[in-house]
């Protein structure tokens, strides 16, 4: 029997468990480890919950591959596992302002339209007065409709996933922070704050902390940046006049895909996220952006929303492998066998849209561990 730890009890590191598990079986011995009290406690927990089409990403990326193959995947998880689901659909709208500015965003909007066709994407161009048979309060010069994203409860999805692990036969230990990784032979040593043990093969799916694993590995290459995302609620009547998700056309150099309106399958409206890099790994709270910008952002396509009551709701950090002077070039997930005896699987940047792709990364991983222990 094949022993496997993966470090890292995020969205992906229980979906590579589940995976693992479920498919492999007996032959292979899983343990999660995570320094947190349980799952999905940093990323995996703050975001949008959204399960993207891979409209925005790059066709042959991981992450429009994943995103692509997961949203299928994680959807009817949810709906085996009665997690809490929200097939609305999304709307990238293009403003009346962004008309000033039509040769650079036309760019941008015309790349991610032939992003969703050359990756199959079922979507329909929308002209503005198109846009209220939708939605009745946005306003906007057209729209692109994408009728299979979703919104799940991130925080329901990865409970149900690691569940499913348990039941599986993946085992797990939680409030275990790795302070040690030694390849030995043919074997990785691995030190805890509680124990010390051998392993087979070694998944690094530690989030935001990835590149902190890597280096202990004797794996120098990598570095995580933070960046922080914030959400506003909308509070009172306004929270009715949107249903769905609306997004803005991307802007090509920015760490994320914009403020947008995000609506919760429990029927809450929030406003977020933004996206900046912060000074560490934990700066969650302090300097909030203040609201006006999330309002400012939100009435260029509900003037409605223009007095409606903003409560700063909480925030998400997202871990990029690049500064914000190469954000021209939106990175790809990383997902590098950077040893093979013993067996090394370093996860970084595993960011958006992570959350949508987890069980499509997670079937990636299956083979490639598969493969490799067929090889021995």
């Amino acid at each position: 029997m094949t022993r496997i730890v993966i470090i890292g009890a995020g969205v992906l590191g229980t979906a590579i468990s589940y995976t693992l598990k479920k498919c492999l079986e007996d032959t292979v011995d899983v343990l999660l480890l995570e320094k947190h009290d349980g799952p999905g406690q940093e990323t995996s927990q703050f975001n949008s919950g959204v399960l993207h089409s891979g409209i925005h990403s790059e066709p042959k990326s991981f992450k429009a591959r994943f995103a692509r193959k997961g949203n299928v995947m994680a959807k009817q998880f949810c709906k085996d596992n009665d997690v809490p689901l929200s097939e609305q659909g999304m709307l990238i709208v293009a403003t009346y302002g962004d008309l000033v500015h039509l040769a650079m965003r036309g760019r941008d909007f015309l790349k991610m339209y032939h992003n969703g066709k050359d990756q199959g994407i079922n979507m329909k161009i929308l002209m503005s007065w198109n846009i209220p048979h939708i939605e009745p309060y946005i306003r906007g010069a057209g729209a692109l409709y994408i009728p299979s994203v979703a919104v799940v409860d991130s925080v329901a999805f990865v409970q149900a996933l690691f569940r499913s692990a348990k039941e599986a036969g993946a085992r797990s230990l939680f409030n275990t922070k790795v302070v040690e990784l030694e390849a030995v032979g043919e074997r990785y040593h691995i030190r805890t704050e509680k124990f010390a043990d051998v392993y087979d093969m070694v998944i690094n799916a530690a989030g935001l902390y990835a590149d902190e694993i890597a280096k202990m590995a004797g794996f120098n290459q990598y570095t995580v940046y933070p960046y922080r995302g914030e959400y506003y609620e909308v509070l009172g009547k306004e929270r009715e006049l949107v249903n769905r998700l609306i997004y803005p056309v991307p802007i090509t150099g920015s760490a994320g895909k914009g403020i947008h309106f995000l609506k919760k399958p429990d029927g809450r409206l929030f406003l977020g996220p933004n996206a900046r890099l912060v000074p560490t790994k934990e700066y969650y709270e302090e300097d909030k952006t203040p609201p006006e910008v999330f309002r400012d952002a939100a009435v260029r396509f509900c003037s409605d929303l223009k007095n409606a009551e903003l409560r700063w709701a909480y925030s998400g950090i997202r871990p990029k492998v690049v500064q914000e002077d190469e954000l021209h070039n939106d990175p790809d997930f990383i997902f590098s066998v950077d040893n093979e005896k013993p067996f090394l699987l370093n996860i970084i940047g595993y960011e958006s849209p992570g959350l949508s792709g987890a069980l499509a990364a997670a079937e990636y991983v299956k083979d490639v561990v598969n493969k490799y222990i067929k090889s021995r």
